[in-house]
C-alpha cells in the first residue's frame, strides 16, 4: 500500500498540472516531493488504508521574490487538487539538487484508498 499511496497522490498533483515526485532523485525545481507519514488499517477488510501524506513544496533558491512566486503558484495547485489549509515555511537541502538550502513550504494531507 506504500507504493499505491505514493503512486496515488503524486499521480493526482500531477493531472493536476503539479510537477510531483516522491523519489528525489527525479525532483525537478520548482516541484513537489511526496512523503507518505502514516499508513493505517483500521477497517475490517484489511485492503482500505488511510494515510497521512506530507507535501514538501520546493522552490528553486533565486532570490526571495521568485521563491515567493514559485510557492504561491504551488500551493495553489497543490489546494485545487487536495484540501490543503496549512502550510509551513521550511528549507530542504537534497544533494542532488544544491548544496544549499532549498526554500519551500510544507503541507499534510488525508485521504483513504483501497480496493
Amino acid at each position: 500500500m506504500l507504493t499505491r499511496a505514493l503512486t496515488d497522490v503524486t499521480e493526482a498533483l500531477t493531472a493536476g498540472g503539479v510537477q510531483a515526485v516522491f523519489d528525489p532523485r527525479d525532483l525537478v525545481t520548482p516541484g513537489v516531493l511526496v512523503q507518505v507519514r502514516e499508513l493505517e488499517y483500521s477497517r475490517m477488510d484489511n485492503t482500505t488504508v488511510d494515510v497521512v501524506a506530507e507535501l514538501w513544496l520546493i522552490a528553486t533558491n533565486s532570490g526571495p521574490a521568485l521563491d515567493a512566486q514559485q510557492l504561491d503558484q504551488l500551493a495553489a495547485q497543490v489546494r485545487s487538487v487536495f484540501p490543503a489549509r496549512t502550510f509551513e515555511t521550511a528549507v530542504f537541502t537534497l544533494g542532488n539538487h544544491s548544496p544549499d538550502n532549498l526554500p519551500g513550504l510544507k503541507t499534510t494531507i488525508h485521504l483513504t484508498i483501497g480496493d
